[in-house]
């Protein structure tokens, strides 16, 4: 552990942290750390959750190489130029306890089958975004929107008509049907988000309303 970190307390359970006496204290890898100016923070020196005023005793998940991937991501783009297109399934905000085992395209107990057992959690959003501003404030971090919006807004039902074309009635609506899955909220369109991050002076991405901002430069400063 990095000399500037303290030990505060010990946890039981390694997926999960807990906030501690302090709003900004947070279990990091079963172990509530703090750097020396009482900030939350990483083996790299970032943060682990975002400071968005979680309350104190709040349980929830952090995942480290998440932070890790997604520093190494925006660095690439900070320093080269590009986008990242990230889409998974998650919300935008911390969550207490996600973490589960798939098996068969079905819920399954974490430790039920090992070796066979896919372990998935939700993804944090907006401990991605942070992650983005953090590395650079010259990056473009735009607002998260679900996956149902973003197909719609690319005009998914054009690409639905295109794919229909010369099919049966059974294979049109086998179609029709999948699509739906991917946009509808009560399946995966709501559950599923998207975020963008560009490198600067781009407008936003295919996909996210036109108005949205991502922060960072404009056009006139990043030329």
């Amino acid at each position: 552990m990095p000399e500037n970190l303290r030990a505060k307390e010990t946890i039981l359970d390694p997926n999960r942290v807990v906030a501690g006496d302090k709003p900004d204290s947070v279990g990091v890898g079963g172990v509530l750390v703090e750097d020396k100016e009482g900030q939350a923070t990483s083996g790299s020196g970032f943060p682990m959750v975002p400071d968005d005023g979680i309350p104190i005793n709040q349980r929830i998940e952090v995942s480290p190489i998440r932070n890790v991937t997604m520093e190494r991501l925006c660095k690439r783009i900070d320093n080269q130029g590009g986008a990242a297109l990230i889409i998974d399934y998650g919300e935008d905000f911390p969550q207490p306890n996600t973490l589960q085992g798939v098996k068969d395209h079905k819920f399954a107990r974490v430790l039920e089958s090992p070796g066979e057992v896919d372990i998935s959690a939700h993804v944090d959003f907006s401990a991605l975004s942070t992650q983005a501003r953090m590395v650079s404030n010259q990056l473009q971090v735009f607002p998260v929107v679900p996956q149902g919006m973003f197909l719609i807004n690319l005009n998914i039902e054009a690409r639905m008509q295109a794919l229909c074309q010369g099919l049966n009635d059974e294979e049109k609506e086998n179609v029709q049907q999948a699509v739906m899955r991917i946009v509808s909220e009560e399946d995966m369109g709501l559950l599923f988000k998207v975020l963008a991050v560009t490198q600067p002076g781009i407008g936003a991405p295919a996909g996210f309303p036109e108005d949205a901002s991502g922060g960072g430069v404009g056009p006139e400063e990043a030329i």
